[in-house]
């Protein structure tokens, strides 16, 4: 995406160029922002980054927000050809109706939906076979989740934890799997291990998600063995869940 700010063309035109160059667009439903990583960790445009998390703050102490936020996996990246776009832009189009036709009469309807589309290069390799290898790209992965992409989600737990009401959840497939392991997984550790008096471990967010994570267990380790120190409250929620399928090349293959 482009540097571009304003993205309230997406209300009346959504199909212009003001509207799909913007990294934050304004629907008339819901809002679509993107922050784009390079292989070395850091925000393409770091103002891009900030203006974000500014108009999410806005709406966080404003009507709320529900913040899905979504890293793409091996193959994709930002482009607003890429099918994982495409892909997150139907899912929220998907949730915007649950949330208005389930929840329109409830405090969680009323609140702004936002998809927050991280991207990085998961599809710079251009040569025929090399575009199978998964090697390189893990390395970028695993580069990734150790930089700028845990600063941006713990200002958007920061952000949404303002009020009580602000919904987050963070979701990664596939190597965006691995880089949303590897950018909490020592933020998660920090909380199953010092957890308040009533056995209850503090949430990130409302929730974090990976799907078919192309990760060693080795890497989740630290996490696993602090979380089975001690018994939990009754009222804890899961605080992180990994759904991974024999159906996906990656883990099936390169991360069994």
């Amino acid at each position: 995406h482009s540097s571009a700010r304003d993205g309230s063309a997406c209300g009346t035109d959504p199909a212009s160029e003001a509207c799909l160059g913007s990294v934050y667009q304004e629907f008339a439903s819901h809002d679509m922002a993107f922050a784009e990583f390079t292989e070395r960790g850091n925000a393409f445009d770091d103002e891009a980054v900030e203006t974000v998390l500014a108009k999410i703050d806005a709406h966080a102490r404003n009507q709320g927000v529900v913040v899905i936020v979504f890293v793409h996996g091996w193959k994709h990246n930002a482009s607003g050809q890429d099918e994982n776009v495409r892909s997150f832009k139907d899912a929220m189009q998907t949730m915007t109706a649950i949330l208005g036709d389930t929840f329109a009469e409830s405090e969680l309807g009323k609140r702004r939906l936002i998809g927050v589309y991280v991207g990085w290069r998961g599809a710079s390799i251009e040569v025929p076979l090399l575009k199978e290898l998964t090697w390189d790209r893990k390395a970028v992965a695993e580069e990734l989740g150790s930089g700028g992409i845990t600063r941006l989600l713990l200002d958007l737990d920061r952000i949404t934890a303002s009020e009580a009401r602000n919904v987050l959840v963070v979701v990664g497939h596939s190597f965006g799997g691995a880089i949303v392991v590897r950018a909490l997984a020592d933020v998660l550790t920090e909380r199953v291990t010092n957890r308040m008096e009533d056995e209850r471990a503090r949430m990130f967010g409302d929730g974090v998600l990976v799907l078919n994570p192309a990760i060693e267990a080795n890497q989740a380790l630290p996490v696993v063995e602090a979380a089975l120190q001690r018994p939990y409250a009754s009222s804890q929620l899961p605080l992180f869940i990994s759904i991974s399928t024999d159906a996906d090349w990656a883990t099936h293959y390169a991360f069994p």
